[in-house]
Protein backbone atom coordinates (compact mmCIF):
# COMPACT_ATOMS: atom_id res chain seq x y z
CA UNK A 1 0.00 0.00 0.00
CA UNK A 2 2.83 2.67 1.03
CA UNK A 3 4.15 2.04 -2.28
CA UNK A 4 1.25 2.64 -3.90
CA UNK A 5 1.36 5.92 -1.97
CA UNK A 6 4.90 6.57 -3.67
CA UNK A 7 3.61 5.85 -6.95
CA UNK A 8 0.86 8.44 -6.55
CA UNK A 9 2.93 11.13 -5.64
CA UNK A 10 5.56 10.89 -7.81
CA UNK A 11 3.27 11.09 -10.66
CA UNK A 12 2.00 13.92 -8.79
CA UNK A 13 5.67 15.39 -8.95
CA UNK A 14 5.92 14.45 -12.57
CA UNK A 15 2.78 16.41 -13.59
CA UNK A 16 4.01 19.69 -12.01
CA UNK A 17 7.57 19.63 -14.49
CA UNK A 18 7.68 22.55 -16.56
CA UNK A 19 7.62 20.91 -20.47
CA UNK A 20 10.42 19.64 -21.64
CA UNK A 21 11.23 22.55 -23.70
CA UNK A 22 12.01 25.30 -21.15
CA UNK A 23 15.73 24.88 -19.54
CA UNK A 24 15.28 23.76 -16.48
CA UNK A 25 18.78 21.80 -16.11
CA UNK A 26 20.22 25.17 -14.06
CA UNK A 27 20.06 25.61 -10.69
CA UNK A 28 16.91 27.83 -9.52
CA UNK A 29 17.39 31.37 -9.14
CA UNK A 30 17.44 32.32 -5.23
CA UNK A 31 16.60 36.21 -4.53
CA UNK A 32 19.56 38.35 -4.05
CA UNK A 33 21.03 39.49 -0.73
CA UNK A 34 18.71 41.93 1.30
CA UNK A 35 15.88 41.39 -1.18
CA UNK A 36 12.56 40.47 -0.47
CA UNK A 37 11.45 36.89 -1.52
CA UNK A 38 8.29 37.10 -3.88
CA UNK A 39 5.25 35.50 -2.30
CA UNK A 40 4.86 31.33 -3.42
CA UNK A 41 3.12 31.32 -6.79
CA UNK A 42 0.14 28.58 -6.26
CA UNK A 43 2.13 26.22 -8.62
CA UNK A 44 5.47 26.80 -5.87
CA UNK A 45 3.03 25.86 -3.91
CA UNK A 46 2.00 22.72 -4.93
CA UNK A 47 5.59 21.77 -5.83
CA UNK A 48 6.71 21.92 -2.52
CA UNK A 49 4.10 19.86 -1.17
CA UNK A 50 4.43 17.39 -3.55
CA UNK A 51 8.04 16.88 -3.26
CA UNK A 52 7.48 16.70 0.63
CA UNK A 53 4.97 14.19 0.53
CA UNK A 54 7.54 12.14 -1.53
CA UNK A 55 10.10 12.79 1.75
CA UNK A 56 7.18 12.12 4.00
CA UNK A 57 6.18 8.66 2.66
CA UNK A 58 10.09 7.99 2.03
CA UNK A 59 10.53 8.41 5.86
CA UNK A 60 8.11 6.19 6.70
CA UNK A 61 9.19 3.14 4.70
CA UNK A 62 12.91 3.84 6.34
CA UNK A 63 14.37 5.65 3.27
CA UNK A 64 16.05 8.23 5.44
CA UNK A 65 18.95 9.17 3.18
CA UNK A 66 16.59 9.00 0.19
CA UNK A 67 14.19 11.81 1.52
CA UNK A 68 16.72 14.67 1.78
CA UNK A 69 16.87 15.56 -1.62
CA UNK A 70 13.16 16.00 -1.76
CA UNK A 71 13.26 18.11 1.17
CA UNK A 72 15.85 20.31 -0.83
CA UNK A 73 14.04 20.42 -4.24
CA UNK A 74 10.85 20.51 -2.30
CA UNK A 75 12.36 24.48 -2.31
CA UNK A 76 13.47 25.10 -6.03
CA UNK A 77 11.40 27.99 -7.13
CA UNK A 78 11.58 26.06 -10.78
CA UNK A 79 11.07 21.86 -10.36
CA UNK A 80 14.73 20.66 -12.16
CA UNK A 81 13.14 17.68 -14.57
CA UNK A 82 16.65 16.13 -14.63
CA UNK A 83 17.13 15.46 -10.44
CA UNK A 84 12.99 14.70 -10.41
CA UNK A 85 14.39 11.63 -12.38
CA UNK A 86 17.02 10.87 -11.51
CA UNK A 87 16.04 11.12 -7.58
CA UNK A 88 12.93 8.83 -8.71
CA UNK A 89 14.73 6.50 -10.38
CA UNK A 90 17.51 6.13 -7.35
CA UNK A 91 14.24 5.69 -5.35
CA UNK A 92 12.60 2.78 -7.34
CA UNK A 93 15.45 0.96 -7.74
CA UNK A 94 15.69 0.94 -3.79
CA UNK A 95 12.11 -0.24 -3.89
CA UNK A 96 12.68 -2.80 -6.70
CA UNK A 97 9.78 -1.32 -8.87
CA UNK A 98 11.95 -2.29 -11.98
CA UNK A 99 9.56 -1.14 -14.71
CA UNK A 100 9.44 1.77 -12.57
CA UNK A 101 12.83 2.95 -12.46
CA UNK A 102 13.83 1.77 -15.61
CA UNK A 103 11.27 4.53 -16.90
CA UNK A 104 12.63 7.50 -14.58
CA UNK A 105 16.03 6.86 -15.73
CA UNK A 106 15.61 6.76 -19.17
CA UNK A 107 13.39 10.12 -18.71
CA UNK A 108 16.81 11.20 -16.76
CA UNK A 109 19.12 10.65 -19.70
CA UNK A 110 16.72 12.70 -22.55
CA UNK A 111 17.85 15.37 -19.97
CA UNK A 112 21.30 14.75 -18.84
CA UNK A 113 22.44 12.09 -21.63
CA UNK A 114 26.05 11.92 -20.35
CA UNK A 115 25.13 10.71 -16.72
CA UNK A 116 27.38 8.23 -15.50
CA UNK A 117 25.79 7.42 -11.79
CA UNK A 118 22.46 7.12 -14.20
CA UNK A 119 23.69 4.67 -16.30
CA UNK A 120 25.05 2.25 -14.09
CA UNK A 121 22.24 2.61 -12.19
CA UNK A 122 20.03 1.75 -15.09
CA UNK A 123 22.59 -1.18 -16.32
CA UNK A 124 21.99 -2.54 -12.65
CA UNK A 125 18.58 -2.69 -12.70
CA UNK A 126 18.60 -4.52 -16.42
CA UNK A 127 20.96 -6.75 -15.01
CA UNK A 128 18.73 -7.62 -11.67
CA UNK A 129 16.01 -8.22 -14.18
CA UNK A 130 17.81 -10.69 -16.36
CA UNK A 131 18.25 -8.12 -19.57
CA UNK A 132 21.51 -8.86 -20.52
CA UNK A 133 20.97 -7.28 -24.07
CA UNK A 134 19.82 -3.93 -22.59
CA UNK A 135 22.12 -4.16 -19.52
CA UNK A 136 25.08 -4.60 -22.31
CA UNK A 137 23.79 -1.49 -24.74
CA UNK A 138 23.36 1.04 -21.55
CA UNK A 139 27.09 0.10 -20.28
CA UNK A 140 27.91 0.63 -24.07
CA UNK A 141 26.51 3.48 -24.45
CA UNK A 142 28.59 4.66 -21.12
CA UNK A 143 31.56 4.14 -22.34
CA UNK A 144 31.03 5.41 -25.63
CA UNK A 145 29.69 8.68 -24.30
CA UNK A 146 31.87 9.28 -20.88
CA UNK A 147 35.12 7.31 -21.67
CA UNK A 148 36.90 9.40 -19.24
CA UNK A 149 34.59 8.03 -16.66
CA UNK A 150 35.18 4.26 -17.98
CA UNK A 151 36.40 2.92 -14.98
CA UNK A 152 37.87 -0.80 -14.82
CA UNK A 153 34.64 -1.81 -12.60
CA UNK A 154 32.64 -0.28 -15.91
CA UNK A 155 34.85 -2.86 -18.28
CA UNK A 156 34.69 -5.64 -16.25
CA UNK A 157 30.65 -5.28 -15.74
CA UNK A 158 30.52 -5.44 -19.51
CA UNK A 159 33.16 -8.18 -19.38
CA UNK A 160 30.75 -10.54 -17.09
CA UNK A 161 27.79 -9.45 -19.08
CA UNK A 162 29.35 -10.75 -22.49
CA UNK A 163 30.80 -13.85 -20.99
CA UNK A 164 27.54 -14.63 -19.28
CA UNK A 165 26.24 -13.82 -23.40
CA UNK A 166 29.21 -16.70 -24.19
CA UNK A 167 30.71 -13.54 -26.54
CA UNK A 168 34.24 -15.02 -25.04
CA UNK A 169 37.00 -12.85 -26.65
CA UNK A 170 34.68 -9.45 -26.58
CA UNK A 171 34.75 -10.43 -22.88
CA UNK A 172 38.08 -10.74 -22.62
CA UNK A 173 39.00 -7.37 -24.16
CA UNK A 174 36.59 -5.88 -21.46
CA UNK A 175 38.89 -7.70 -18.98
CA UNK A 176 41.57 -6.89 -20.16
CA UNK A 177 40.95 -2.51 -20.92
CA UNK A 178 40.15 -3.04 -17.07
CA UNK A 179 43.44 -4.16 -16.33
CA UNK A 180 44.87 -1.38 -18.45
CA UNK A 181 42.60 1.17 -16.82
CA UNK A 182 43.59 -0.49 -13.09
CA UNK A 183 46.69 -2.58 -13.03
CA UNK A 184 45.50 -4.33 -9.43
CA UNK A 185 42.04 -5.21 -10.62
CA UNK A 186 42.35 -8.47 -9.33
CA UNK A 187 39.14 -9.61 -10.40
CA UNK A 188 39.92 -9.05 -14.21
CA UNK A 189 42.97 -11.12 -13.96
CA UNK A 190 40.84 -13.91 -12.46
CA UNK A 191 38.54 -13.73 -15.16
CA UNK A 192 41.01 -13.64 -17.87
CA UNK A 193 43.05 -16.63 -16.43
CA UNK A 194 39.79 -18.80 -16.39
CA UNK A 195 38.87 -18.27 -19.75
CA UNK A 196 42.49 -18.72 -21.07
CA UNK A 197 42.53 -22.21 -19.01
CA UNK A 198 39.04 -23.07 -20.73
CA UNK A 199 40.60 -22.45 -23.89
CA UNK A 200 43.89 -23.85 -23.46
CA UNK A 201 46.09 -20.72 -23.74
CA UNK A 202 48.25 -21.84 -20.82
CA UNK A 203 51.28 -19.94 -22.13
CA UNK A 204 49.26 -16.99 -21.74
CA UNK A 205 47.79 -17.55 -18.40
CA UNK A 206 51.30 -17.90 -17.16
CA UNK A 207 51.90 -14.63 -18.83
CA UNK A 208 49.19 -12.91 -17.70
CA UNK A 209 49.68 -14.38 -13.48
CA UNK A 210 52.95 -13.13 -13.94
CA UNK A 211 51.93 -9.74 -14.65
CA UNK A 212 49.74 -10.05 -11.42
CA UNK A 213 51.73 -11.06 -9.12
CA UNK A 214 54.42 -8.01 -9.92
CA UNK A 215 51.23 -5.87 -9.91
CA UNK A 216 50.32 -7.43 -6.45
CA UNK A 217 53.50 -9.20 -4.83
CA UNK A 218 51.47 -9.63 -1.52
CA UNK A 219 48.32 -11.20 -2.76
CA UNK A 220 48.07 -14.64 -1.92
CA UNK A 221 45.46 -15.56 -4.84
CA UNK A 222 47.90 -14.42 -7.32
CA UNK A 223 50.64 -16.47 -6.53
CA UNK A 224 48.65 -19.48 -6.19
CA UNK A 225 47.01 -18.67 -9.38
CA UNK A 226 50.79 -18.38 -10.71
CA UNK A 227 51.62 -21.83 -9.36
CA UNK A 228 48.86 -23.53 -11.43
CA UNK A 229 49.08 -21.84 -14.52
CA UNK A 230 52.99 -23.12 -14.18
CA UNK A 231 51.98 -26.55 -12.83
CA UNK A 232 49.99 -26.72 -15.91
CA UNK A 233 52.81 -25.77 -18.30
CA UNK A 234 54.86 -28.95 -16.24
CA UNK A 235 57.49 -26.01 -14.70
CA UNK A 236 57.63 -27.83 -11.04
CA UNK A 237 60.63 -25.89 -9.85
CA UNK A 238 58.30 -22.59 -10.63
CA UNK A 239 55.33 -23.84 -9.32
CA UNK A 240 56.39 -24.99 -6.20
CA UNK A 241 58.17 -21.60 -5.53
CA UNK A 242 54.72 -20.27 -6.09
CA UNK A 243 52.63 -21.94 -4.11
CA UNK A 244 55.25 -21.57 -1.24
CA UNK A 245 54.80 -17.92 -1.76
CA UNK A 246 51.31 -18.08 -1.36
CA UNK A 247 51.33 -20.19 1.53
CA UNK A 248 53.89 -17.60 3.32
CA UNK A 249 51.32 -14.75 2.69
CA UNK A 250 47.90 -17.00 3.59
CA UNK A 251 49.27 -20.00 5.42
CA UNK A 252 45.14 -20.73 5.84
CA UNK A 253 45.04 -20.97 1.97
CA UNK A 254 44.45 -24.51 1.15
CA UNK A 255 44.69 -24.86 -2.31
CA UNK A 256 48.14 -23.78 -2.40
CA UNK A 257 48.86 -26.36 0.06
CA UNK A 258 47.04 -28.89 -2.45
CA UNK A 259 48.38 -27.65 -5.24
CA UNK A 260 52.39 -27.92 -3.84
CA UNK A 261 51.33 -31.38 -2.28
CA UNK A 262 50.20 -32.46 -5.93
CA UNK A 263 53.67 -31.24 -7.30
CA UNK A 264 55.60 -32.83 -4.71
CA UNK A 265 54.24 -36.10 -5.18
CA UNK A 266 54.52 -35.80 -9.08
CA UNK A 267 58.36 -35.69 -7.94
CA UNK A 268 58.60 -37.98 -5.57
CA UNK A 269 59.87 -35.49 -3.09
CA UNK A 270 57.94 -37.71 -0.28
CA UNK A 271 59.28 -35.86 2.85
CA UNK A 272 58.39 -32.30 1.48
CA UNK A 273 55.18 -33.66 0.65
CA UNK A 274 54.44 -35.02 4.13
CA UNK A 275 56.07 -32.21 5.70
CA UNK A 276 53.16 -30.47 3.14
CA UNK A 277 50.62 -32.99 4.52
CA UNK A 278 51.74 -31.72 8.39
CA UNK A 279 51.20 -28.37 7.60
CA UNK A 280 47.41 -28.69 5.92
CA UNK A 281 46.71 -30.16 9.40
CA UNK A 282 48.12 -27.12 11.19
CA UNK A 283 46.42 -24.32 9.75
Amino acid sequence: MIKQYLDEALSNCETLLPAQTETDSSPASTPAQNEQPSPQTPHEQQWMEACQTVANILTSMGFIQEAYPWRSMAFDLVPNSAKFYAESGRVCSQCEAWEQAIYFCQRTLEYDPSNAAVHRQLAQVYHRIGDRTAETQTINNLLAQRPEVAEAEGHFQLGQVLRGQKQLPEAIACYQRAIEQDSQYAHAYYAIGDLWAQQGSQAQTVELFQQMVEQLPKNAQAHYRLGKAYRQTQQADRAIAAFRAAIRLDPHLHWAYMGLLNVLMQRSLWDEAIATCQSVIKA
